[in-house]
């Protein structure tokens, strides 16, 4: 599992294992030091001391080490090399399909409450899907600071997508001084994190199960004493500096080492083989939390505060794009969406991470009614993801707008999506300024919707 893990190494963790393959060796961790040495590129060196063997060709070595990169054990390539290395580092999770990162100093207080704080969000979201918990953020940041205080702090971000909390400086919980404070600390942020990053149904319900039932306080429990346990079994954090002293020699990465490069169907591993369950509309059974995915473009609390209120759209002629212009009264926020937006896929939504949906037609009474859809763009990999949606429906006494607006955009080809911030009267205002280009639209007369469409989510919605 080791050697699988750091033949898929980047030049700048490789470089912080220059030291490590004779202690690979004194270890008898045979497999590791020939990978590690054939990432750094000593492929010669391995010739000479016989851990290659001279008959394998240097293709056939090649294939080898890309079988290894390929096994299983390495799937999780976006969590990051862990060190304890001077500096900031971070753990990362996976809870109901949620990435956590939890970004913290290396210092032996830091590392220590980071550790506990990763095990207790794991612990406490291990059983949630059974509560018909559902995510609705793909990301959400903890970042632990020291600093001089003498009780821990707990502050959530204004668009509660992360949070940061305070601990008091160079204290290392024990049980002697700070564990009450360190187990009260533990479940005020994994809470803090579930609610910012989760829905449930029935709280009143939820919350006393997940306690009382599902024993989450007993999991925090065991899980801060395991990490001050094995703190005080090894005599403090393990950092890989402490194994230098067992190093005969430091092997330099090569500017001739080999890349190694996943392949494609590896990289897809967690695709099911749909095909057998074509046409079933029962969702797949889940029995861990970890099998779940999230996909959002919504940020649910900043779309609550922005207030939207419909589209607004715009042509300045053939030579360009038309606006189609999302409206929001609380313009601050309603801009800070857009200002995420262009962060995460630039000005341009190449990949059309950005679903946005037009239904017609779907009341015989008010013809020129529609609705949009704003979500994201799910590609069925056979896992149950969580995606989350905003719709609005559109009430314009005829349809002159949007069909000036369809009409430029077939034309062109494109459009540009952008905040158009309304005050209560007159005309919005366009923020081309924060505008995105995207291609895609998708349009559809509501009989042409089918139960598998995420239109008739909003179909189901407007008759609700």
């Amino acid at each position: 599992m080791l050697a699988c893990q750091i033949i898929n190494l980047g030049e700048t963790d490789l470089n912080r294992l220059r030291t490590a393959p004779d202690i690979l060796d004194g270890l008898q961790l045979d497999l590791s030091r020939t990978a590690l040495l054939y990432a750094l590129g000593h492929e010669e060196l391995l010739r000479s001391d016989g851990s290659i063997p001279a008959e394998q060709t240097p293709s056939e070595v090649t294939e080898l080490f890309h079988r290894l990169a390929d096994q299983p054990a390495a799937d999780a390539l976006w969590r990051p090399a862990v060190f304890n290395a001077a500096g900031k580092q971070r753990f990362s999770i996976s809870v109901l399909g949620v990435r956590i990162d939890v970004v913290h100093e290396a210092t032996d207080a830091s590392i220590t409450v980071a550790e506990a704080v990763a095990g207790v969000i794991e612990a406490f979201f291990a059983t949630a899907y059974e509560l018909e918990a559902a995510a609705h953020i793909e990301r959400f940041c903890v970042r632990i600071a020291e600093a001089d205080i003498s009780e821990y702090t707990v502050s959530m971000d204004d668009d509660r997508t992360g949070l940061t909390m305070r601990w008091p400086r160079s204290v290392v919980p024990t049980p002697a001084s700070s564990y009450s404070a360190f187990q009260e600390m533990l479940i005020d942020v994994a809470a803090d994190v579930f609610s910012s990053t989760c829905h449930i149904k029935n709280a009143k319900e939820a919350l006393p199960r997940l306690f009382e039932n599902d024993a989450a306080g007993d999991r925090v429990a065991m899980v801060g004493s395991s990490c001050l346990s094995r703190a005080r079994i090894f005599g403090g954090v393990a950092r890989l500096t402490d194994w230098d002293k067992h190093s005969l020699k430091s092997y330099d990465v090569q500017a001739s080492r080999p890349r190694i490069v996943r392949s494609a169907s590896v990289r897809q591993r967690n695709q099911s083989d749909a095909g057998d369950d074509e046409g079933s509309s029962e969702l797949p059974a889940i029995h861990d939390h970890r099998e779940m995915r999230v996909r959002s473009v919504i940020d649910v609390h900043l779309w609550d505060r922005a207030k939207w209120i419909g589209a607004a759209y715009g042509d300045v002629g053939p030579h360009a794009p038309p606006w189609f212009g999302l409206m929001f009264t609380d313009g601050e926020t309603g801009t800070r969406i857009f200002e995420r937006w262009r962060e995460r896929f630039g000005n341009v939504d190449a990949d059309e991470e950005i679903y946005i949906s037009v239904v017609r037609r779907f009341s015989a009474e008010q013809p020129t009614h529609y609705g949009i859809i704003i979500t994201s763009n799910v590609r069925d990999d056979g896992r149950l993801s969580s995606v989350t949606s905003r719709m609005h429906t559109m009430l314009p006494t005829n349809d002159v707008n949007l069909n000036r607006f369809l009409t430029a955009y077939r034309r062109s080809g494109a459009y540009l999506l952008m905040p158009a911030i309304y005050d209560g009267s007159g005309q919005p205002a366009f923020r081309h300024d924060l505008c995105i280009m995207k291609r895609a639209l998708s349009v559809r007369d509501a009989v042409d919707v089918t139960a598998t469409d995420i239109e008739s989510a909003y179909l189901n919605w407007s008759r609700s």
